[in-house]
């Protein structure tokens, strides 16, 4: 990088990262964050595995911190699951009983967005939600993401050099030598999703659907126009920090502060 030019001027690299000038110890503070990640992310796969073994789930992404091998203290693991129409509050019951195990043994899970496979063209289309969404980390249903990205080329329009993450290269840098990108099939799975595909599966994913909506939608009202938790058969959107609205807000502070109008 030139020093010459503007951007040489501003932009320093240190460690293989670039920073303003200035902020050159963020650098370390980043490779900190890379080795905590690099211990959490064979617990992230195990338990996506554990997750994808289950009945009608058809995608498992790592998204958050740990997506982008930038995790803090905090060490949870976040996911977003995508389920097949009709189950989705089946689906969260059973990853909930998985949560509450891997919690008795220390680790924390954080599966809080659940999206059915026949709303993944998303509504939500801003520039937080285009980041959050091209830096996931899809672990199993290679498919479904792939559908998943091509529903939502939207992003392009916020990120458009932004590619996303490409499974065959995840397969053979974070899961094993051969990876493994395809739903999960078992017998057993086969015959609870046949059992439940039924009057008696209809009436447990309402029955559950309107338990947990009714708790959940008392937790947080919606925050300056935006819910960021929200439920609906079609999807559970348990992102109750109100962090999109912030993280938004400021971003268009600062750029107001650099052009010097409202943007």
């Amino acid at each position: 990088m030139s020093g010459g030019t503007i951007i040489g001027q501003l932009i320093s690299q240190s460690q293989g990262y670039l920073t303003l000038h200035g902020r050159e110890g963020l650098a370390e503070l980043r490779r900190e964050r890379e080795r905590e990640s690099n211990r959490l992310w064979p617990l992230a796969i195990h338990y996506g595995r554990l997750m994808a073994h289950l009945p009608f789930i058809r995608m498992v992404a790592v998204t958050g911190a740990l997506a982008m091998d930038n995790v803090n203290h905090r060490r949870d693991i976040d996911y977003l699951v995508i389920t097949q129409e009709g189950r989705l509050w089946l689906c969260r019951a059973m990853v909930i009983l998985l949560v509450r195990w891997a919690a008795n043994r220390g680790i924390a899970l954080c599966p809080n967005y659940f999206l059915s496979e026949n709303a993944l063209s998303l509504r939500q289309r801003d520039l937080y939600t285009a980041h959050e969404l091209i830096q996931m980390v899809p672990l199993f249903g290679s498919g479904t993401y792939g559908r998943f990205r091509r529903l939502n080329r939207w992003t392009e329009d916020h990120l458009p050099n932004a590619r996303g993450m490409d499974p065959p290269k995840l397969a053979n840098i974070k899961l094993s030598p051969h990876g493994q990108q395809l739903a999960i099939e078992s017998p057993l799975r086969t015959h609870i999703e046949k059992m439940l595909r039924s009057p008696l599966g209809d009436w447990l994913e309402a029955w559950e659907m309107n338990r947990k909506v009714r708790k959940l939608s008392a937790v947080q009202p919606p925050q300056n126009g935006r819910e960021e938790a929200q439920f609906s058969p079609q999807w559970c959107k348990g992102h109750f920090d109100g962090h999109a609205v912030r993280a938004l807000k400021e971003y268009s502070s600062r750029l107001q502060r650099i052009a010097g109008f409202p943007v």
